[in-house]
């Protein structure tokens, strides 16, 4: 199912992962293997693979090989895992630290910078940086297709979605917050 097959009995078999094995992978994967045979100890390696849909998933392979009495090997034992989810929120994380460190752009340039990049990960269409003061919310920086909300916009602070948020003890959400109940 990872990789988008209906029939899972062979998805991981014989050489369907080697020939989807992404290419500047495919020599690590074939290293931590053999590392893995000679000395006798399991493997763990992360490495992209192509689906059937010709994007690429990042999958966390665990396992080592099972060997008879006489100590040859009849089989590879192990799992997968998939760990794109893992391995984007890392790069996003590594795009905002490289902007926000970096020796060019201003402050407010570098801040723009990563709430555009955060903004774009979650989905949203939508992202805010605020300061609260008091009564009054102001906005600092929008990501935004539209313009109604703009840097310097000051609104009573009873009236945004933060209020809400500050005033529960666990999770909120809604989809649209001029539509839902708060």
């Amino acid at each position: 199912e990872i990789l988008g097959t209906k029939d899972q009995s062979n998805e991981l078999k014989g050489d369907f992962v080697e020939k989807r094995l992404h290419p500047q992978d495919a020599e690590t994967v074939k290293k931590e293997m053999e590392r893995s045979a000679i000395e006798g100890t399991p493997f763990s390696i992360v490495f992209r693979i192509e689906t059937v849909f010709g994007s690429y998933a990042h999958l966390k392979a665990r396992g080592g090989l099972v060997r008879a009495e006489c100590g040859a090997p009849v089989a590879l034992a192990g799992s997968f895992m998939d760990v794109s989810a893992e391995q984007q929120a890392a790069a996003v994380r590594h795009e905002i630290w490289n902007t926000l460190t970096s020796q060019h752009g201003s402050a407010s340039e570098k801040i723009n910078t990563a709430l555009s990049v955060v903004t774009r990960h979650l989905g949203l269409q939508f992202g805010v940086v605020s300061k609260i003061e008091g009564e009054e919310y102001h906005v600092e920086y929008v990501v935004s297709p539209e313009t109604r909300v703009k840097p310097g916009d000051s609104f009573e602070y009873k009236n945004t979605y933060c209020a809400h948020v500050f005033a529960v003890d666990g999770p909120r959400g809604f989809h649209h917050a001029g539509e839902s109940e708060i």
